[in-house]
C-alpha cells in the first residue's frame, strides 16, 4: 500500500520517482536537457514544503570563463522548483511561466550544486517557488538563487 500523496512519506516517494523520471527522459530525438543535468534526490521536507536536489558540475558545463554556464544553472533552478511544483500540483507538469535568477557566486566545475526548492503557494492554476543554491561542504554561502511561477492547470501527468 502506497502513503498518502500529501505526507511525508508521499512526498518522498513522488519526488524520488519523478527525479527517477526526469533523468531518463527520451524521444525518438534523443534524452532532454533534464537528463544532462544528472539531477540527484537529496530530500524533503512535507512541513516546509521544500525540496533538495543536487546535480554535478561537470566540464561540459563550463562557459568561457571556466565556472559553471549560467543556463545551466538557472536550469538546475528551473529543474528543482518545477520538480517541487510537480509534486504540490498532485502530479501534474507544470511549466515554467516565469523566473527571476541571481548569481551570486561562481560555481566551479568538480564540485556538486545543491538546490533547495521552497513552494510559497500551490493553486488550481499557479505555483510559487523560490529556490537558492550552494556547493557542496558550503550551505552557508549562497551562490545562485531563484523565484518561480509554475502552471499547475496542464491536466498532464
Amino acid at each position: 500500500m502506497e502513503p498518502a500523496l500529501f505526507s511525508q512519506e508521499g512526498m518522498e516517494l513522488s519526488c524520488r520517482r519523478f527525479s527517477q523520471r526526469i533523468n531518463t527522459e527520451t524521444d525518438d530525438r534523443g534524452p532532454t536537457f533534464n537528463v544532462f543535468m544528472e539531477s540527484r534526490f537529496e530530500s524533503c521536507d512535507f512541513p516546509t514544503k521544500s525540496l533538495i536536489l543536487s546535480f554535478p558540475v561537470e566540464n561540459s558545463m563550463r562557459n568561457p570563463v571556466g565556472v559553471m554556464h549560467g543556463g545551466c544553472v538557472a536550469g538546475a533552478l528551473d529543474i528543482t522548483m518545477g520538480s517541487l511544483t510537480f509534486y504540490m500540483s498532485g502530479e501534474f507538469l507544470t511549466p515554467t511561466i516565469n523566473m527571476n535568477v541571481s548569481y551570486e557566486r561562481p560555481i566551479p566545475s568538480g564540485k556538486r550544486l545543491f538546490v533547495e526548492a521552497t513552494c510559497l503557494s500551490c493553486g488550481k492554476t499557479m505555483a510559487y517557488a523560490t529556490a537558492r543554491g550552494w556547493i557542496e561542504g558550503s550551505p552557508e554561502k549562497t551562490v545562485c538563487s531563484a523565484a518561480g511561477t509554475y502552471y499547475t492547470a496542464s491536466g498532464v501527468r
